[in-house]
């Protein structure tokens, strides 16, 4: 599975017990289908990494957070105000 990726060219395997061995060996011959990679995928993607996310934040035109924290003042569909732009575009 992690050999199938385009960056990985090695694995290292570690295991305790002769078991855990084995079943590492025995996985070397394991194909999953397109569905299951994909699931797995999802499932350990770790998202934007910090501090990517922040500087992605900064680019946007909204900031999400005040949405989150305080819903109210959003609830008649009003946008957020980029005071960053109007601020340093003047």
């Amino acid at each position: 599975m992690v050999l199938g990726r385009p960056a990985v060219s090695s694995v290292i395997v570690a295991a305790r017990k002769a078991e855990q061995l084995e079943d590492n060996i025995r996985a070397v011959d394991l194909q999953l289908s397109h569905d299951d990679v994909r699931l797995r995928d999802a499932a350990s993607d770790p998202g934007v990494p910090y501090p990517k996310w922040t500087v992605l934040q900064l680019d946007s035109d909204e900031d999400p957070r005040s949405k989150i924290l305080s819903p109210e003042r959003y609830a008649d569909g009003s946008p957020w105000k980029d005071l960053r732009r109007t601020r340093w575009s003047d």
